[in-house]
């Protein structure tokens, strides 16, 4: 599939592209002393323009459908004006039939053509979403000593929630409480 491979492809280059900010703001004094911006802003480059071609051509992908929703009404408009002249219905019931089936498809078309974006979006965020997955998967024992509470009524409440890379001593979140109430996001 063309937009799962777009999404894989958006996923490497902007882990690519992250990973040399970071190796670029980590060593920016060594970069400083031997003048070597160049390179990491070629680095850079190079992924971001990677990560820019694929959004590109999903991007493009996306608005594919709506042009060929918008063409297959229209011909089909143009069927059932033929179909009408032909019928032996009069002109006022068949310029009536022709006025309703109008109208639906113009109300049909935009919701069609979100449906089949929003479709196309999380087939294009799926490889970012299933690698997120895998790392938190992959994580051993992370939440086997903690119990994680999380309640979903009328806002989000996570309590107490710690967590710790496996090589770090000391936790990246320690007892942190958060709630975010409905409709705030």
């Amino acid at each position: 599939n063309k937009i799962t491979s777009y999404g894989q492809t958006r996923q490497t280059a902007e882990g690519k592209r992250l990973k040399a900010l970071r190796e670029a703001f980590g060593a920016i004094k060594f970069i400083k002393l031997r003048s070597a911006e160049g390179f990491f802003l070629n680095e850079f480059s190079d992924f971001n323009h990677t990560w820019i071609e694929a959004t590109r051509k999903n991007q493009f992908t996306i608005a594919l459908p709506r042009f060929f929703i918008e063409i297959l009404a229209i011909l089909a408009l143009g069927a059932i004006v033929i179909a009408l002249f032909y019928s032996e219905d009069s002109e006022q019931a068949a310029l009536a039939k022709l006025a309703l089936l109008g109208a639906v498809i113009f109300r049909l078309m935009p919701s069609s053509t979100r449906i089949v974006s929003c479709l196309q979006s999380i087939i294009f965020a799926s490889s970012s979403t299933l690698k997120i997955g895998e790392e938190i998967c992959s994580l051993p024992n992370a939440f086997e000593d903690r119990k994680l509470s999380l309640t979903t009524k009328d806002s989000i409440i996570l309590k107490n929630v710690s967590f710790s890379y496996p090589e770090s001593e000391t936790p990246a979140l320690n007892d942190v409480s958060l709630k975010i109430p409905f409709g705030s996001f």
